[in-house]
């Protein structure tokens, strides 16, 4: 694991990876696009527009930057964050500037993801995945046991956000197993898909509002509910630059494509016993 600091810039890598990237004089921006993608997603929650109180639960840390954007995008949120190495923490902490005194409602949990969720009997409005190890997914969070779990441990209006990647080997097999366990399950991309990831989201909503105008609401697609709150999201983040408004989420919001994940699959699913193999088995492009 490698820290670099040049003009301004944050730059956690491990492996030749850049794991997290992060600007200091503007800590509200997102620069990655998967991550876009992710906080996108999370703006489909139905307690965005009201801001209600709610609790979040994220697997994997990385530099903490979407712990940043929830905190800012929903003030009323307390939000878990399960990380299992302590120098990720450490990290995050010293070169992010992520503690839990400076960050509201935020509590850092030293441990694995499956043996959190175990232990805890805490119920969720938004569950997010996204970590990663060596590999890929770590094998005892990409199965039906873990995704059970995960749902058990959901609310009945919460949301499910997995970050995933577009592997030919791997994909219908996560699809199918996803969809094994929630519905209405979306699969969100970025187009073009130049970072290769793919956002898995269960969000129970049966219908998506606009905001009320004289008492009027409107049903929208998921699509352009995402891009309207998007829209109201970008008000609460500080771009300083030109340069910087191209990382508003408004215009992401233009540049994802959703697709709702339906039967039939010609596949077989993933469980604890084969995950290990198929995800060790699988060619990322």
């Amino acid at each position: 694991m490698k820290i670099e600091t040049q003009n301004g810039f944050v730059r956690l890598l491990e492996g030749g990876r850049e794991q997290s990237l992060w600007k200091k004089n503007s800590p509200d921006l997102i620069i990655h696009s998967y991550l876009r993608t992710v906080a996108l997603a999370s703006l489909s929650w139905s307690g965005f527009n009201d801001q209600r109180k709610g609790h979040a639960l994220m697997f994997g840390l990385g530099g903490g930057i979407l712990c940043r954007f929830l905190a800012r995008q929903f003030s009323n949120l307390s939000l878990d964050v399960v990380e299992p190495d302590t120098k990720i923490i450490q990290i995050a902490k010293e070169h992010f500037s992520l503690t839990e005194s400076s960050i509201q409602n935020l509590r850092i949990h030293q441990t694995d993801g499956r043996s959190y969720l175990n232990k805890s009997t805490q119920v969720y409005d938004m569950i997010i995945l996204d970590a990663f190890d060596a590999i890929y997914i770590p094998a005892d969070l990409m199965g039906i046991e873990f995704l059970r779990l995960v749902h058990s441990r959901l609310k009945e209006s919460g949301v499910f956000i997995a970050n995933t990647w577009v592997s030919p080997d791997l994909l219908p097999l996560e699809s199918a197993t996803y969809r094994y366990i929630f519905s209405p399950l979306y699969d969100i991309r970025r187009y073009p898909n130049t970072d290769g990831n793919r956002i898995l989201l269960f969000n129970p909503q049966k219908n998506f509002y606009n905001s009320t105008k004289k008492n009027i609401s409107h049903i929208l697609p998921i699509h352009a509910y995402i891009r309207e709150n998007a829209l109201k999201a970008d008000k609460r983040i500080s771009y300083k630059t030109l340069q910087e408004k191209r990382y508003s989420l408004y215009i992401a919001a233009h540049k994802i494509r959703i697709k709702e994940i339906t039967p039939p699959f010609a596949s077989e699913l993933i469980y604890d016993t084969n995950a290990d193999f198929l995800r060790r088995q699988a060619k990322f492009e």
